[in-house]
């Protein structure tokens, strides 16, 4: 963990603090850039996911949207 944080924290998507009431603990926060970055990849992948749909059939539409009820199911 320690390692991914300190690579987020270079890259400075992420930042680090104190926790005041725990000083073992070390608190961490999404910088202004992380949160840019992290909107921006989630926008790409709904783009991407919405294009690999739209290229479905109906019926492989049909199919997934009955996984997705399953995997639903399944998750409560």
């Amino acid at each position: 963990m320690t390692r991914i944080v300190n690579a987020l924290a270079a890259a400075e998507l992420v930042s680090r603090g104190e926790n005041p009431h725990d000083k073992r603990q070390v608190l961490v926060s999404i910088t202004e850039t992380g949160s840019t970055t992290l909107l921006r990849a989630r926008s790409k992948r709904t783009a991407w996911l919405a294009r690999q749909v739209a290229a479905l059939t109906p019926q492989e539409r049909a199919t997934l949207h009955e996984a997705a009820l399953i995997l639903q199911e399944m998750s409560a």
